[in-house]
């Protein structure tokens, strides 16, 4: 077995990582940072005698305090006594050892203490940082959370923590039953735990338990072993049919998960999970119109879910139905991407970090250079590299569309599905000016109307002047100014008529109207009814006082201003009605006085019926469509009121629907069209500028070697643009990129970038070059276990078998020591066994004399081929 060496952070003061791990555990939100294991060493002979470091750790079997404190003793023997301590020999000794392991269940945190010579104490820490018992319940559920951060945090490069050792949690089938068994224990308790970034709301099948499970199964192979669990837990809950059939298609069992997909939808019909695999697998075998009602009906199932949707656009990406696609992208509903809990520690003083010469190959050491290299500012800032999550995934949508039809035609689909700011301003104003020719035409109507009622029906004077009791202040504005009746508290009537109910004064009838340049416009008293008198004035009186004193004192600012703003005087007279001054004759204005008096009572009608229903006037004109709404700016010109009557034959609401404004034919170009999202402007804002780059990229590439000139650029600049082409699904590209970069130094996310490529291309014998390169490298940084290192040697054994594997090592001429690193993971394959594995291929002692050399192993292994 290969056990990396051990980093150790050095404290200013002595336990302060404890101190901050505390501090955070009310911060966690999953699964929880890796294990932390600080220790006290001590040293008499040195001028600081006691010092405190630390290192974390994952995949250490967290069952029981004792196989805690077996971890920390094995440390006394790795870094005690004769240590080389930053270059020099070291005599430290380790008198106390505190390992603490986050249980994901109980949102604690259990910590062993060993002391030396002799002593183990094993307690909780809750968030509160106070101590509890450590039950055997306590045990299990952090035993559990250990595995699930092995696998989780195992490859994950960008969230990675210097100083950490990984180990392989489950290197034996009884380690795998002990998990299994945890597993189906806790798994009803897997929601706890969180899920996903594309997952809204953690539920029974979609949780981090569940994905670790199924990650387990889908690394090394025991497939037989996850079939059996699952199928015991689906007697508990129909549910998890879901996760059986994903684990059946993966261990290539298909004719069974569909008879279990079938079998679970006619008992839960609605069940997302299962649509959901019966979707994935309907795609995988290009049935895609099969596919496309399922992937609807997951919508419908849980709209709420990105995964729905997502789906659904692959769905529409497979059939080439790209505009459909486009809406369905739009229509996702995004998630807040949440990175790992990372341990939050503070600055250290000094960091050792030792390696192992004899495992580690020259060209992935770090150069020194790298860390000077230039690099464009521009492939720096791109925006592309810092999605995650959900995002991410429309992103990659996104540009598949792009990949396949073109930007030109991505943007055709945009328009035509979408509304476009230019687009929206030219409807908006062809809009107001239809408003506003309605609102004057349905104006001149309502005046023409009105004479022709009055003139055909008109009150008795005596019964009009017993019907009168006070008399209200009436302006008639021969310009239709438009007040502001939030301001002056009057109510605005058409044609300019203000209604104000504080003002009221008697003056007879008989006082002398002063002369005026402007138009004869007639300023008479006119009637109110007594119902709707009283009406208005107990909806003033709700107002308040104060409103009435903001009233008074607006409209005397608008009575000084009103002169200068109108281009002519109107005299304006307060005038009452008194039984003993109505003269028994009619002057020439009478039947003005009619007109004028007849629009009162009615527009006061509809006052009273707007009290009554208690609807504010923005509710009142969305519902009646046939009175659109006039722009002030339309109002600013006087319109002139014609007397003509109504034309015979057509009746009031022909003549409504004559002048009515439709926003169907208004905005006929926008009523087949959405808004598009926000994020998803940003997503096409994005996927430009990758594109730009990416063209200006392939531009100078080709432009040089027209003129026979090499192209340079530096190691992070060559995979800043492989990541940019891997994006746009410009593969050879992004190869060449690749391996640019990896021939001026090594890169681990370019090596593993490249390793995809070649496992998809079955290139096995340049694969496991990459996977003995990306081994030693993390070697080198103190990590065992890569399960996706151990799922592409188990792919390769699988197709080539244990012999022809070892012999392409072999070849390669490597030292054993390195050789190893990569046999490690066919050993795993071997303890599991799995298909084409071999315990007899599984080392490379073995094979080897003890005289012979490397060279000799080399041609033996070539002539083997």
């Amino acid at each position: 077995m290969v056990v990396p060496n051990v980093p150790e952070i050095v404290e200013n003061e002595p336990y302060e990582s404890l101190t901050a791990r505390t501090e955070h555990l009310a911060s966690i939100r999953e699964l929880g940072p890796p294990d932390l294991v600080h220790l006290k060493k001590h040293n008499p002979k040195s001028q600081v005698k006691e010092v405190g470091t630390y290192h974390h750790v994952t995949g250490v079997d967290a069952s029981s305090s004792a196989s805690l404190a077996a971890y920390v003793n094995d440390l006394t023997y790795l870094i005690g006594d004769g240590q080389v301590w930053f270059g020099k020999v070291q005599h430290w000794k380790i008198v106390q050892g505190v390992y603490c392991c986050y249980n994901a269940f109980s949102r604690v945190d259990l910590r062993v203490t060993v002391s030396f010579p002799g002593g183990v104490e094993a307690y909780a820490v809750n968030e509160r940082g106070d101590k509890q018992e450590a039950t055997e319940e306590l045990w299990l559920e952090t035993y559990l959370s250990a595995i699930l951060r092995a696998y989780a945090y195992a490859d994950d490069i960008t969230n990675d923590v210097v100083g950490t050792r990984r180990f392989n949690p489950i290197t034996s089938t009884e380690a795998e039953h002990r998990f299994f068994a945890a597993a189906e224990q806790l798994f009803f308790k897997g929601w706890l735990l969180g899920s996903d970034t594309e997952t809204q709301v953690p539920n029974l099948v979609a949780n981090h338990l569940a994905d670790g499970i199924l990650n387990y199964i889908h690394t090394t192979g025991r497939f037989a072993s996850g079939v059996n669990l699952f199928e015991k837990l689906r007697t508990k809950d129909p549910e998890i049919a879901s996760l059986l059939a994903r684990v059946m298609i993966d261990g290539d069992d298909e004719v069974r998960a569909v008879k279990v997909t079938y079998d679970t939808i006619r008992l839960l019909p609605m069940d997302f999970a299962t649509l959901d695999v019966q979707t994935a697998f309907l795609i995988s075998k290009k049935d895609w119109e099969l596919a496309l009602p399922i992937a609807e009906r997951g919508i419908c199932a849980a709209p709420s879910e990105f995964k729905a949707w997502a789906r659904l656009a692959e769905t529409y990406l497979a059939m080439e139905r790209f505009e459909e696609a486009l809406l369905t992208i739009n229509s996702c509903p995004m998630l807040t991407h949440q990175d790992t809990d990372r341990p939050k520690m503070p600055q250290p003083a000094k960091m050792h970090l030792p390696i192992l010469p004899e495992y580690v190959l020259d060209e992935i050491l770090d150069d020194e250079d790298a860390r000077n290299e230039q690099v464009d500012p521009i492939l720096l800032k791109l925006p592309g590299a810092t999605l995650k999550g959900t995002f991410l995934r429309a992103y990659l949508l996104l540009t598949t569309i792009s990949s396949k039809c073109g930007w030109d035609m991505l943007l055709k689909f945009r328009s035509n599905n979408f509304i476009m700011e230019e687009e929206y301003r030219n409807e908006k104003t062809t809009l107001t000016k239809a408003q506003k020719e309605a609102a004057l035409k349905k104006s001149a109507a309502d005046e023409r109307r009105m004479s022709g009622q009055n003139g055909h029906a008109e009150e008795p004077e005596g019964s009009r002047a017993e019907s009168v009791r006070s008399v209200e202040k009436v302006t008639v504005s021969p310009h239709n100014e438009l007040n502001d009746e939030a301001v002056n508290g009057t109510r605005r009537l058409d044609n300019g008529i203000t209604l104000e109910p504080n003002d009221m004064e008697d003056v007879p009838l008989d006082s002398p109207v002063k002369e005026s340049s402007t138009p004869p416009f007639a300023v008479e008293p006119l009637t109110v009814a007594e119902e709707a008198e009283d009406k208005l004035r107990k909806e003033e009186e709700r107002q308040g006082n104060e409103e009435l004193a903001a009233f008074e004192e607006e409209k005397k600012k608008q009575d000084i201003a009103e002169p200068e703003e109108l281009p002519a005087k109107t005299e304006l007279e307060e005038v009452s009605l008194d039984d003993s001054n109505v003269p028994s004759h009619r002057n020439s204005a009478d039947e003005e006085r009619k007109v004028h008096m007849q629009e009162v009572e009615d527009k006061l009608a509809e006052i009273k019926l707007e009290t009554d229903q208690k609807q504010p006037e923005s509710d009142d004109k969305e519902e009646k469509e046939a009175e659109p709404v006039p722009d002030p700016e339309s109002l600013q010109k006087p319109v002139e009121m014609a007397r003509t009557p109504e034309p015979e034959g057509q009746s009031e609401d022909e003549e409504d629907d004559t002048y009515k404004v439709s926003s169907d034919q208004t905005f006929s170009g926008l009523k087949n069209k959405r808004l598009c999202e926000r994020w998803l402007d940003n997503l096409f804002m994005i996927l430009y500028e990758d594109l730009r780059i990416y063209s200006v990229w392939r531009s100078d590439i080709l432009r040089t070697r027209q003129r026979n000139q090499p192209y340079t650029k530096s190691a992070s600049e060559w995979e800043i643009l492989g990541d940019l082409a891997m994006r746009l699904h410009m593969e050879e590209d992004a190869i060449d990129a690749y391996n640019s970069c990896l021939a001026i130094r090594f890169s681990p996310s370019a090596q593993k970038a490249l390793l995809t490529y070649q496992m998809k291309k079955k290139d096995y014998k340049s694969a496991l070059i990459s996977i003995q390169k990306l081994a030693t490298w993390q070697y080198r940084w103190y990590s065992q276990f890569s399960p996706y290192l151990l799922h592409c040697v188990r792919e390769i054994l699988a197709e080539e078998g244990a012999l022809k594997m070892r012999s392409l090592l072999l070849a390669t001429g490597w030292p054993p020591k390195v050789l190893e690193l990569t046999m490690h993971y066919s050993a795993l394959c071997a303890a599991f066994r799995t298909e084409g594995s071999d315990t007899r291929y599984t080392g490379v002692q073995n094979p080897l004399k003890q005289d012979q050399s490397p060279a000799t192993a080399k041609t033996e292994a070539q002539a083997d081929m």
